[in-house]
């Protein structure tokens, strides 16, 4: 699926396949995506608001110069997933995030909650003091980053990464 200077409103794609789909300077409001796969879907220059992604798998998508404000992403599944120059807005992560990256991006009322994050990347991006995290578990690469970005560190906790020996 292509899609290039659409508005898009009030549509259902529940449980669809959209893996490598491209997603051009379109805006996609009120609109479900629950449980739909969006692996390798590139989203550029698009406004993506109110819209619900629950238990969608957004492995390998890109997400760049774009605005992602008021979705619900419960237990999605974000592996492999890059987001650069996203201005996050009122957006709760609530699933695990593995091997991510987040660059140049701007964060207004965002939480991470009961997230694990782990081999993550975190760049230049602006108003991340401001994000919340509450019981998240990180491994100490990703600490590493949320440090130097000036993330508030509390309510993280440092995890063992698989296969260290605690000897």
């Amino acid at each position: 699926m292509t899609l290039k200077g659409n508005a898009i409103a009030d549509c259902d794609f529940s449980q669809s396949d959209i893996r490598n789909g491209k997603i051009y300077a379109s805006e996609i409001s009120k609109s479900t995506f629950k449980e739909t796969s969006l692996i390798d879907t590139e989203i550029q220059q698009s406004e993506i608001k109110n819209c619900n992604f629950d238990n969608s798998n957004l492995s390998g998508a890109e997400f760049i110069n774009s605005n992602f404000q008021k979705n619900s992403i419960e237990n999605a599944v974000l592996k492999h997933t890059s987001f650069k120059n996203i201005g996050f807005s009122e957006i709760t992560f609530g699933a695990n995030i593995e091997d991510c990256s987040f660059e140049n991006c701007s964060f207004k009322g965002v939480k991470f909650i009961n997230t694990t994050i782990v081999n993550t990347f975190f760049k230049h991006n602006r108003k991340f003091n401001k994000v919340e995290f509450i019981d998240c578990n990180v491994d100490k690469l990703t600490f590493a980053f949320l440090k130097s970005n000036g993330a508030k560190l509390e309510g993280i906790t440092i995890i063992e990464e698989p296969g260290t020996d605690k000897r």
